[in-house]
């Protein structure tokens, strides 16, 4: 499969795209992180998309991620992309224009995790400050 996931820690989530992707693959990837958000009883998370070898999407349909993107927008922090191309970029821009979804792109995974940390650590800290424990606190971009 040319999405790969695994847990790094918890709260933090790692997908790894390769090669050339059908659009529901990319729609359908939030499943895995959602299964080791639940197994780690974790409210809200950072994912963390490695890029590197991500090539393109077949037939995409920015309907349909906005769509997926906007169902699981409470629980998603950040996602933060790693070598990200220009075209990835360009829909990122979009969908935050349309969701105040929230990307980052890096150019290495070090970066990435430290990035995704310090964007865990700003939430949990936000939520506790301000008695939210909903999953709804709101960080600027």
């Amino acid at each position: 499969m040319p999405i790969t996931t695994e847990r790094i820690e918890r709260g933090i989530y790692f997908a790894e795209w390769s090669g050339h992707l059908q659009a529901e693959e990319t729609i359908d990837s939030i499943r895995p992180v959602l299964a080791l958000a639940a197994e780690d009883q974790c409210e809200r998370f950072v994912i963390v998309i490695d890029a590197t070898q991500f090539i393109g999407v077949n037939r995409f349909d920015i309907g349909a991620l906005v769509t997926s993107i906007r169902a699981t927008e409470t629980k998603v922090i950040a996602r933060v992309v790693i070598n990200g191309t220009i075209v990835a970029q360009v829909a990122q821009s979009i969908i935050y224009k349309l969701l105040r979804s929230r990307f980052y792109t890096v150019n290495a995974k070090e970066k990435a995790f430290d990035l995704a940390r310090r964007l865990l650590a700003e939430d949990t800290h936000l939520r506790e400050t301000n008695g939210v424990n909903d999953g709804t606190a709101n960080l600027t971009h």
